[in-house]
């Protein structure tokens, strides 16, 4: 189940590895598997976040109001300022 799990929410929904986590554990997954799929499965929250921005359709030129409501909801799927901040650097 974990495994089915893993692979379904890295695809479609776009969501960050600590969230996954949360979520398996409220269904009762123990976490040491929880762990072991995550890294045999390579889940990277960098491909993620590049999702999110680019369908959130981020750029340099949007407003200062904008960006930040951007990453404000990077944050609330799960994903870390500092990891949001890389990636954007690293798409420039």
């Amino acid at each position: 189940y974990a495994k089915k799990f893993i692979e379904s929410n890295k695809k479609s929904k776009k969501i960050s590895k600590s969230m996954i986590k949360l979520k398996l554990k409220n269904k009762g997954i123990d976490g040491e598997i929880i762990e072991k799929y995550l890294e045999k499965l390579a889940v990277s929250d960098f491909d993620a976040i590049e999702k999110v921005l680019i369908k959130k359709k981020f750029s340099d030129d949007l407003p200062f109001e904008e960006k930040n409501r951007i990453l404000a909801y990077c944050v609330r799927k799960g994903f870390s300022l500092d990891e949001v901040l890389k990636v954007i650097k690293e798409i420039k």
